[in-house]
């Protein structure tokens, strides 16, 4: 039967007339066809033995021909000269089709002007000096997590470098001594200073440069294009060659498997709705949608793929904050203009979901509370202004209590309330009410609370007299991706919020541990030991 159907293998290809070495070779093949349908009738006599044997003789025979061969083999030879030659056409006609345009895009652009702007830092205490170049503008100095320059001052001052009338302009909506006299506006020549408390900020100068305007090449590729059509049509001449009834063709499959990225299925619970309770290892809570991936997420990566379950918790949706990449891809949910309010804090409530699939929470439990917006310093709010408009204390401590109750973690883990550390407001609320909470928690004898960490910002660490740093830089063995890594996913899914998909993925890679500080832990184990 092998025989056999090699033989069919043969003939079928001989048949096709895809490659006839001469006028008779079809004819001889539909005489071997015949031949070995009429033996396999007679298969069990020894007659439709021989019979076969000399059809599948016949077979071979044909490929023994020393001229077939001869002839095979030059234009299989042909052939792939011709082939391979027309691969080699088609990829600088692409390639050249590409580069033009490029060429045409690139030419569209208009010109723009880029600046770069020098700032000298001396810290006054101990003289300690600190060269910063940009090549954008506006340039933010201040306290904020979000200015340009991080300079801590104990009454929180700001200012701004603009350009205005092609001229480098210094902002301020306080007092600011420049050069000797306070002001909140001046035009700015080289080497002015500034006292900005325990600095002396000064002005090195701003360089304006504009891009040269590209001129695009010629399509040069039109030249290209005939040589192309006659190497084709060259090739389809010289035709596909038969294979021989005794070659195999082995077939090579190269897979690459892209790393595993465990995920868990989050269920989002909605304000007012019943979470079905279970015992969580870690309650994670926070303020705003991206907080959990930024402050979290290698510890949340880490305990989830450690075999814990998380459960987190987010006190408003984000509605307030600012849509910053309406240039981004439109599609599903993404329109072409900036998104505000309740339609920005849908999408950011699928963005939190989606990230907090990556780093391995089981529930995301929405508070859907007020987000203030804080777009300035005259933003901020009290810690009683904010609990005021979330409903009061005693609103939002029951609220919590009844969720430690309901899932009985463990651990806690949050935002920290009022320090020496400069935090987002809404951040210090919410640590204030996790804080109170477990407070109450305890006062009515329930104590399965036995660890309570907050989150400690890497560039503020040094306000705080104890930190624990946990590895982010470890690999996980099955994926080989790092916690960081995890993270980092976590964070791409933000696309909506700049603090997370941009600036996140630039700094965090810089620290290897993520930072916390212990405000209770009654384990037998340390911290570190506990989350290995």
């Amino acid at each position: 039967m092998k025989k056999l159907l090699i033989a069919l293998i043969f003939v079928s290809i001989n048949n096709s007339g895809l490659w006839c070495t001469n006028d008779d070779s079809p004819d001889r093949s539909i005489l071997i066809l015949f031949d070995l349908s009429h033996s396999m009738e007679l298969k069990d006599q020894e007659t439709g033995k021989q019979r076969l044997d000399q059809a599948l003789n016949m077979a071979v025979s044909i490929t023994k021909n020393p001229l077939e061969t001869t002839l095979r083999t030059g234009l299989r030879l042909i052939f792939w000269i011709f082939l391979i030659t027309f691969f080699i056409l088609c990829t600088v006609f692409l390639k050249s089709v590409l580069k033009w345009r490029a060429g045409v895009l690139k030419a569209r652009i208009p010109v723009k002007k880029m600046y770069f702007l020098k700032l000298h830092i001396r810290r006054l205490t101990d003289g300690k000096d600190i060269m910063c170049n940009f090549d954008y503008l506006p340039v933010t100095v201040g306290p904020s997590s979000r200015a340009d320059v991080l300079l801590p001052t104990k009454n929180r001052l700001q200012f701004t470098i603009d350009l205005k009338n092609e001229e480098p302009y210094f902002s301020s909506r306080s007092m600011i001594i420049i050069n000797g006299v306070a002001r909140r506006e001046k035009r700015l020549k080289k080497d002015d200073y500034l006292l900005f408390g325990k600095y002396r900020v000064f002005f090195r100068g701003l360089s304006i440069a504009e891009t040269p305007r590209y001129v695009h090449p010629k399509p040069s590729f039109v030249f290209q294009l005939p040589a192309l059509i006659v190497f084709f049509a060259l090739a389809l001449a010289a035709g596909v060659p038969r294979t021989d009834v005794r070659e195999t063709l082995p077939a090579i499959t190269n897979v690459m498997r892209l790393p595993d990225i465990k995920r868990s299925k989050t269920m989002i619970i909605e304000p007012g709705m019943r979470a079905d309770f279970f015992k969580a290892d870690i309650l994670f809570i926070h303020a705003h949608p991206d907080d959990e991936s930024l402050d979290f997420g290698a510890l949340m990566a880490r305990a989830y793929r450690g075999g814990k379950r998380t459960v987190t918790i987010l006190f408003t949706d984000g509605e307030a904050g600012i849509d910053q990449y309406p240039g981004r891809r439109v599609g599903e949910n993404y329109p072409a203009y900036r998104l505000k309010g309740s339609r920005l804090a849908e999408v950011r409530i699928q963005e939190a979901g989606h990230a907090l699939s990556i780093l391995g929470s089981e529930v995301y439990i929405r508070l859907g509370l007020r987000n203030n917006p804080y777009n300035s310093l005259r933003d901020v709010l009290s810690l009683k202004e904010v609990i005021r408009r979330w409903g009061g204390e005693s609103k939002n401590v029951e609220t919590l209590v009844e969720l430690l109750k309901g899932f009985r973690p463990d651990i806690v883990i949050s935002p920290d309330d009022h320090s020496d550390a400069f935090e987002h407001f809404e951040h210090e609320a919410v640590g204030y009410i996790v804080k109170r909470a477990l407070t109450v928690l305890r006062e009515r004898g329930h104590y399965f609370v036995k660890g309570h960490l907050v989150s400690v910002d890497p560039l503020q660490k040094d306000r705080y007299k104890e930190v624990l740093g946990i590895n982010a830089m470890e690999r996980v063995p099955y994926s080989g991706l790092t916690f960081r890594a995890i993270q980092a996913l976590a964070l791409k899914e933000h696309i909506t919020q700049r603090d997370a998909s941009v600036v996140g993925l630039e700094r965090l890679p810089n620290f290897k541990y993520e930072y916390y500080h212990k405000i209770r832990w009654a384990f037998d184990q340390p911290v570190q030991e506990y989350f290995k």
